[in-house]
């Protein structure tokens, strides 16, 4: 019988882990290599999820995938935050190792690489001005965040936001390419 980590061990060992990578910042030449990695190798995105009866719900995401786990794990150890995990491989493929970020982290990430970031720049500028707007509508302390309702017009503008980003994205047919 193994040793079973229970979820107070596993929180201890994931925050002895962060203080030991919090104090790292990495050069100018890293976060070059980062931001090129991002532009080849990653994605920049706003995410919806609707909800039954509610608001949708719009979420900055930024994922890196590749066959080299260490290139990843710069990624982690730079910004202290997100995983590195394994994609089980299909069809006799190696799996891949992603890194995710989601929310404000995306934001971290993004202010950091934006500097050398090509490829995915535009992408970038949008994902920022989401969310620096989207700071003036998180909830307030003693407000339930299920009592929120977003303007009519904030909901166009994070629509907007995600539609400008998913087009730059497209990879289909042209002809099958949402319209805004």
């Amino acid at each position: 019988m193994g040793f079973i980590l229970t979820d107070k061990t596993k929180e201890y060992y994931r925050m002895k882990e962060l203080n030991n990578i919090k104090n790292y910042k990495p050069n100018k030449v890293e976060l070059a290599y980062m931001a090129g990695i991002m532009d080849g190798e990653g994605s920049v995105s706003i995410i919806k999820t609707n909800l039954k009866g509610r608001n949708p719900c719009h979420v900055a995401n930024t994922r890196v995938a590749m066959l080299d786990k260490a290139a990843l794990l710069l990624f982690k150890k730079s910004f202290g935050f997100a995983r590195v995990s394994k994609d089980t491989s299909r069809n006799g493929y190696r799996g891949i190792y992603r890194w995710d970020a989601r929310g404000p982290e995306v934001g971290i990430v993004l202010e950091a690489l934006f500097p050398y970031l090509r490829v995915k720049r535009k992408q970038a500028k949008l994902v920022l001005r989401f969310l620096k707007t989207r700071k003036l509508f998180w909830p307030r302390k003693g407000v339930k965040r299920s009592s929120l309702r977003l303007t009519k017009k904030e909901l166009e503008h994070r629509e907007s936001l995600r539609d400008k980003v998913l087009r730059l994205n497209w990879r289909g047919k042209v002809k099958d390419m949402p319209i805004s």
